[in-house]
């Protein structure tokens, strides 16, 4: 249990994380395991009635205080993921974000602080067109701007919800002991959280599914009716898409968001850990993504390594997170480490390029445009 926190008056924790009681925490993990688009069905589950289940709801998102986001399985779409960590030269960082910005693919960015990264981007790139993407890297490292570049080939993202577990929904308090979160690890109550890499990534949706997927990538609460007047067809026929093509065969999960920390006392970080062997590294991850803290996860492709997203208050930075990693190298088989601070204020994404997608002829990835671009923003 923490014994010093950030403020004295702990009604003050009560105002910042109001919104987490008991029922609002079972609703916002129902949301997170089947979708936001069958609160009656999410009601059954809780016992609870429709019309209370509808009015917390609404408040929830009204107050800004419950976003939800579809995540593509990628793969699927014939897109591979790909993390690429910059080094950018001082007074360079803003014209380098505006020349990602400008490539279509690019799917989410940070500014970071961390050893030899500036900023972190992570693209979907058309499998077919991965060596033209090579390319268009090697002219960000041509020029004097990049300072170095590494590239990252990773399997699905895994979304997470912190583990409810340990908040005092009485006093609206996070409590994460680390020592004995620790010690049940090593008396074997934990399991191993399994990572799946792509079979393949053969197409496999048509342009209806495409522009369903990125319409819920904006918002996973996007009216049917909405996406039916887009594509000018029936909303029947966008329910039988989403029914039958969507749900279970293009959604990865759901990128569910409420606050879960005080405003102003948390970061975000984005850790990078590798493995002697897998077993070890399943180990691992189990671990981290059952604290409070785990936001989003993936592997890197046929190497022992992941990247993991955390949120994580100032002061279990500076204790709890180093005592966990600690206990846990050697058992895991760690062999190696780094860390980047995400700053949450630059955060930047869009959802997949659904204008560029034919049926027919697959994605169309405009090589020559970004490079002009490029080469036009660094002259």
């Amino acid at each position: 249990m923490r014994k010093k926190t950030l403020v004295k008056d702990i009604s003050y924790f009560a105002k910042s994380l109001g919104h987490l009681d008991s029922l609002n925490i079972q609703l916002i993990k129902e949301i997170y395991n089947i979708g936001p688009r069958n609160l009656s069905m999410i009601a059954r589950k809780l016992n609870v009635p429709k019309r209370t289940v509808h009015a917390r709801f609404i408040k929830l998102r009204n107050e800004g205080l419950l976003s939800i986001h579809v995540l593509p399985k990628f793969h699927k779409l014939g897109m591979m993921n790909i993390s690429v960590f910059l080094e950018v030269r001082p007074g360079f960082r803003t014209i380098i974000s505006e020349i990602l910005k400008s490539h279509d693919f690019l799917y989410r960015m940070y500014f970071t602080f961390g050893h030899k990264s500036d900023i972190f981007a992570h693209f979907t790139i058309p499998v077919e067109r991965i060596k033209n993407f090579e390319r268009y890297l090697n002219e960000l490292r041509k020029g004097y701007a990049v300072s170095s570049l590494k590239m990252s080939f990773t399997g699905e993202y895994i979304a997470f919800l912190p583990n409810f577990d340990f908040f005092d929904e009485k006093n609206k308090i996070w409590k994460f002991d680390v020592k004995s979160y620790i010690s049940d690890i090593q008396s074997g109550k934990f399991d191993r959280l399994h990572f799946t890499e792509p079979d393949s990534y053969k197409v496999s949706v048509d342009e209806i599914d495409v522009t369903i997927l990125h319409w819920l990538q904006k918002n996973a609460l996007t009216r049917f009716a909405t996406i039916a007047k887009v594509k000018n067809v029936s909303r029947s026929l966008i329910k039988y898409h989403y029914d039958t093509h969507v749900e279970d065969k293009l959604i990865c999960g759901y990128i569910v968001y409420t606050p879960r920390f005080i405003p102003h006392t948390s970061g975000l970080y984005l850790f990078e850990f590798e493995f002697e062997d897998l077993p070890g590294l399943e180990k691992f991850a189990f671990a981290i993504a059952n604290t409070p803290f785990i936001c989003l996860a993936t592997k890197e492709i046929r190497r022992n390594k992941i990247y993991v997203e955390l949120e994580i208050p100032i002061d279990d930075i500076e204790t709890t997170i180093p005592s966990l990693v600690e206990n846990l190298a050697k058992e895991c088989g760690l062999t190696r480490q780094a860390v980047f601070m995400l700053r949450k204020s630059t955060y930047y994404w869009k959802p997949i390029p659904v204008s560029l997608f034919d049926e027919e002829k697959g994605w169309d990835y405009r090589e020559e445009q970004y490079l002009e671009i490029l080469h036009k923003k660094l002259a």
